[in-house]
């Protein structure tokens, strides 16, 4: 089965649904499911907070409160689990709240089926396909953020200092990334289990451009990236409804992401990489050829 939540408005409110869509075997037709308003979803109580507080949240109590909370679960999924029927394997798709909140671990009886969160169904598409990868992996940690490291100028496409420039308007000017050891010491701990088995190249010098690169041209199959890594708090105003989705009014993709090397001195090079690689940048690279990227990183 595949059920995408989606969030739209009807009447000048929020709401949120799921289309249900069956197995080739089954006839029957995609369904559309509504669930919630939104202010029902993000309100609901949650031991002394509401869901979206909870949600936001990094008190362990408020994650055991949300997390063991069967009546929660029913509330999510009840009216799904009603489409599922007997189905063993679940693949969904998030929207809005519901990407912060991981609803396939809430608390429902022992007979639900195996569920598989996606940030696309095209993957579902691509299953079976042999790829022409090399196999190879990369580690990196121990970065130098304050390296002023040679050849910033980047070469892998046109290069921007928006994460850079609004940390700095969120956070403050100054050296924002302190050096961390226990980095270096983890992939040299990778280097040592699973160097024996595959290739495996550590690296603690890895520019943004580089990172940029070596994915695009398959250079790795896979990547380890520990390091440190930020999401701020965005403000987000309702906007017309035909900028809802679109990549370039959303600000929350640049209020996150991951420090590279440099990352406190590149935005001064002008024509250069700013050393922060951003989620908003991350939706124009190519990673096809990549099978696997574990951000060890905070937040």
């Amino acid at each position: 089965m595949a059920v995408d939540f989606i969030k739209y408005a009807k009447d000048s409110v929020n709401r949120y649904a799921a289309i249900v869509a069956y197995p080739a075997t089954d006839r029957r037709d995609v369904q559309f499911v509504p669930l919630w308003k939104e202010s029902e979803l993000n309100g609901y109580p949650v031991g002394s907070s509401t869901l979206k507080n909870a949600v936001c949240s990094r008190l362990a109590s408020d994650k055991n409160a949300i997390y063991g909370d069967s009546a929660l679960a029913r509330f999510v999924w009840t009216d799904i689990m009603q489409e599922i029927g007997d189905a063993t394997d679940v693949y969904f798709c998030p929207d809005g709240l519901l990407n912060m909140l991981a609803v396939e671990y809430l608390p429902l009886d022992d007979t639900k089926p195996r569920f598989h969160r996606l940030t696309s169904f095209s993957k579902l598409t691509e299953r079976g396909k042999k790829r022409n990868t090399t196999g190879s992996m990369l580690a990196v940690g121990g970065l130098d953020y304050n390296d002023e490291v040679e050849g910033t100028v980047s070469t892998a496409g046109k290069s921007n200092h928006d994460a850079i420039d609004y940390l700095h308007r969120k956070v403050g000017m100054g050296r924002l990334f302190s050096y961390l050891s226990g980095t270096k010491e983890e992939i040299a701990a990778i280097d040592s289990c699973v160097g024996r088995r595959l290739p495996l190249e550590t690296a603690c010098v890895k520019t943004e451009d580089e990172i940029k690169r070596e994915l695009a041209c398959g250079k790795y199959s896979a990547l380890h990236l520990s390091t440190h890594g930020y999401s701020l708090s965005v403000d987000v105003d309702d906007r017309p409804e035909m900028f809802r989705d679109s990549l370039s009014e959303d600000r929350s993709l640049i209020a996150s992401g991951i420090a590279l090397s440099g990352a406190n001195v590149a935005y001064k090079t002008d024509g250069g990489e700013d050393g922060v690689l951003s989620a908003r940048e991350l939706c124009d690279m190519n990673l096809k050829k990549v099978d696997m990227v574990v951000l060890s990183a905070c937040q």
